[in-house]
């Protein structure tokens, strides 16, 4: 579903009341599969919800396994686009 909607060109970079982007939500959700479909589709790895947190972070701060491993991600893709 997250594909479809990406590629029917959803704003991926929307964000609800707490200005938590779709991949705050994926990452703290621990929805993998959602949020490498983001990433794939650009989706902005430093976006600030309203309390200056990032995906990351968001991710960090739930601590469930799921979590954990989009933290991992967001991390690896945060260096490879900084390191390489």
């Amino acid at each position: 579903m997250t594909e479809q909607l990406c590629e029917a060109g959803a704003d991926i970079q929307a964000f609800n009341v707490r200005q938590d982007s779709a991949l705050h939500v994926a990452a703290s959700g621990g929805h993998v599969d959602v949020l490498l479909c983001l990433l794939d589709h650009r989706a902005n790895l430093m976006a600030r919800n309203r309390y200056g947190a990032t995906p990351w972070d968001a991710a960090q701060e739930s601590g469930t396994a799921n979590a954990r491993i989009c933290a991992d991600i967001l991390y690896t893709r945060h260096c490879l686009l900084h390191d390489g």
